[in-house]
C-alpha cells in the first residue's frame, strides 16, 4: 500500500536511523534496540519499506508472534505468545515496545479518532487521502506510535494529529470469496492435523476447495472475484487442525444463508 509506505518513509526520514531489522532464521526475540511490531498496519508498512510482499494476518501458536517473514511473504501473527519455527524470520522495528492502546494520556497524539486536532472539526476520507492516510486501513495504534517517534525525533506534531484524525480503532480482517487448500494427498498420512481438517472440518466451508498436488507444501490460496489477478497465499505447513479452522472462519466470507 503506497500510503503505508509513505508513512514508513516519513518516520524513517524523521529519525534518520534504521527503521526495521530482519532477524535470523528461527529467532523469536528482537535484537537490542528493536521491538516487536504491534499491529498489521505497521507490519504492512515494514514489508513495503523492505521491498517484501505482505500476505495476511493469522493466529498460530507455532509461529513467532508479530511481524514474520515466511516462505518469501510477510505475515502478522496475532497469537498472544506465538512460538519458535525453524523457517521464519522475525521483523522488528527500531525502539522499545510501543505505548499500549489503553495507556494513560501523556499529551502526545491524544486527539480522538476522527478529529484533526483537539477542538477541530472532523475531516473526511478524501481529505485524509490527500494528507497521505488511508482511512480503510489505518488503525489508531499506528498513529500513536507515529506520534511517539516524531516526538523522539523532534518532528512536527501536526502529522500525528492528521494521522489520528483519519484512523480507526482496531483493524478489520479482509475476507475472501473463495479459497483452495493445496496439499499432497500422501502427506496426510504423516500430518494428522491436516488429515483431520480435510476430512472433518473442510466440508463445513462451502467456499473452500481441497486441491491435491503431488509434492506440494500445504498452503491456502485466497481469492476475490473483484481482484482476479490477486491470489493471497498462506503457508500452512505444521498448522494445527483448530488453527486451520479458525483461519478459514476468519478469512472466508459467510454464506448468504449463514
Amino acid at each position: 500500500c503506497a500510503v503505508l509506505a509513505a508513512i514508513a518513509a516519513r518516520v524513517a526520514a524523521s529519525d534518520g536511523a534504521e527503521l526495521y531489522r530482519v532477524g535470523e532464521v528461527g529467532e523469536v526475540a528482537c535484537p537490542e534496540g528493536f521491538a516487536h511490531i504491534p499491529d498489521e498496519t505497521l507490519c504492512r508498512a515494514a514489508a513495503t519499506q523492505l521491498g517484501m510482499e505482505f500476505a495476511l494476518s493469522y493466529s498460530v501458536a507455532g509461529y513467532p508472534r508479530g511481524c514474520v517473514w515466511a516462505d518469501s511473504l510477510v505475515y502478522f501473527n496475532t497469537h498472544a505468545t506465538g512460538g519458535q519455527h525453524d523457517a521464519t524470520k522475525l521483523i522488528c522495528q527500531v525502539g522499545t515496545a510501543p505505548v499500549p492502546d489503553d495507556a494513560e494520556d501523556d499529551g502526545v497524539g491524544s486527539c480522538p479518532a476522527g478529529q484533526a486536532s483537539c477542538g477541530d472539526a472532523p475531516i473526511n476520507a478524501t481529505d485524509c487521502l490527500l494528507r497521505g492516510f488511508d482511512t480503510e486501513r489505518l488503525v489508531c495504534s499506528t498513529c500513536r506510535l507515529l506520534a511517539e517517534r516524531l516526538t523522539e525525533a523532534g518532528g512536527a506534531k501536526g502529522m500525528a494529529d492528521d494521522c489520528l484524525a483519519c484512523c480507526r480503532e482496531g483493524a478489520i480482517a479482509e475476507r475472501f470469496e473463495s479459497a483452495k487448500l493445496i496439499a499432497d494427498a500422501s502427506a496426510q498420512e504423516k500430518d494428522q492435523d491436516l488429515h483431520d481438517f480435510i476430512k472433518r472440518k473442510a466440508p463445513l466451508f462451502s467456499r473452500l476447495e481441497v486441491v491435491y498436488q503431488e509434492g506440494a507444501k500445504p498452503a491456502i490460496e485466497l481469492e476475490r472475484s473483484d481482484q482476479p489477478d490477486r491470489i493471497v497465499r498462506a503457508d500452512v505447513a505444521g498448522w494445527k487442525s483448530e488453527h486451520l479452522f479458525q483461519f478459514a472462519s476468519e478469512r472466508l466470507e459467510k454464506d448468504d444463508a449463514a
